[in-house]
């Protein structure tokens, strides 16, 4: 059983991956929507607001890719632990766009840096604004973006999973004993 504290104070609670889990992350990107979300607040809230999901979603998605992980690497032909990872992938592609979203939101704060120094907790992701603001001058079209990552996740993703996964049940003779590469 696994525990995940949210930075909300909700406790996230996993015996073992299912299907519900990876829904109530893909119910949880749903409702992160960030440009209906964020329309009607000030810019220092809204870089709040969005940062604090950030942390959430991640802390999310972490700890159930963890967990995951864990279960995949203690048994490498565990098909089910395969097929969970396989939908946390698929969900954290689903939350692109609204990362986009931010990141594109966080270009266009103009007076950035007089915002971060009325807010201690923007003060602590300072550097973070900062580079993103910068960054974003390099951000291809959304959908360009989304597939780009969709293409990490099935291509070089896909060739790590599968170098673990044939390293760790390939057996070869060695010294006279059959032995996992």
């Amino acid at each position: 059983m696994k525990e995940i504290k949210l930075k909300n104070g909700q406790i996230l609670t996993i015996s073992s991956p299912t299907l519900d889990d990876a829904q109530e992350l893909a119910d949880y990107a749903n409702t992160i929507r960030f440009e209906s979300k964020f329309i009607t607040m000030s810019e220092e809230d809204a870089l709040v607001t969005g940062l604090k999901m950030m942390e959430e979603f991640s802390e999310l998605l972490n700890g159930l890719g963890n967990y995951i992980s864990l279960r995949q690497s203690t048994d490498t032909t565990n098909s089910q632990s395969m097929a969970y990872m396989g939908q946390l992938q698929e969900k954290f592609t689903a939350s692109i766009k609204d990362e986009l979203a931010f990141r594109k939101y966080i270009a266009n704060v103009k007076n950035l840096d007089e915002v971060i120094a009325k807010n201690d907790f923007l003060k602590q992701y300072e550097f973070f604004l900062k580079e993103e603001k910068k960054a974003c001058e390099h951000l291809l079209d959304d959908n360009v973006e989304e597939m780009i990552t969709k293409m990490n996740l099935t291509g070089g993703a896909a060739w790590g999973d599968l170098f673990s996964f044939l390293s760790s049940t390939v057996e070869a003779e060695y010294e006279g004993k059959n032995i996992t590469l």
